[in-house]
């Protein structure tokens, strides 16, 4: 399967948010995702698309996010550009309270209990950025996608010698 990549901007409104789950929601149906891990990838993209929201625009300030949805052989990875305030996980506060004091915090549980990776990078000026990647399959080496070209077999080849 060659690879393919699209992009999204949405405002941080609730029709931003239901074009970011139809966005999703495709690329799932595109990677042959199907019941729980596909609803669960799905909740997690919007668990994160929801924190961009909130952490990157003033209450009742309308502004702009950014996406990118990459689908290729073996992983479905969703990028989700941020120029909010600094990520806080749950699993690094005592109390999820306490955390929404400093700010609204994402549900990290949710989000790894539905990807395979999840990775925050720091953009510095740019901001921050949130990478899922969630495997589709398991390549063999013979799929023509693993890039491997193997040698062909033929019968009426003789064997190596034996060796000592």
């Amino acid at each position: 399967m060659p690879a393919t990549q699209a992009a999204l901007t949405v405002p941080n409104s609730e029709e931003g948010l239901r074009l970011m789950r139809a966005f999703v929601r495709e690329l799932t149906d595109m990677a042959g995702l199907e019941g729980d891990e596909a609803r669960g990838f799905q909740a997690a993209a919007e668990e994160a698309c929801a924190n961009v929201f909130v952490r990157s625009f003033a209450a009742g300030e309308m502004g702009m996010m950014a996406m990118e949805g990459r689908l290729d052989a073996s992983n479905l990875t969703l990028v989700f550009h941020d120029r909010g305030v600094p990520f806080v996980p749950v699993e690094e506060v005592d109390e999820l309270e306490e955390a929404n004091e400093a700010g609204p915090v994402l549900d990290w549980s949710l989000v790894h209990r539905a990807v395979d990776e999840a990775h925050w990078t720091n953009l510095g000026k740019e901001g921050m950025e949130l990478r899922l990647v969630k495997r589709t399959r398991q390549l063999h080496i013979t799929d023509p996608e693993h890039g491997v070209d193997l040698t062909p077999f033929h019968e009426e080849m003789p064997f190596a010698p034996a060796q000592s």
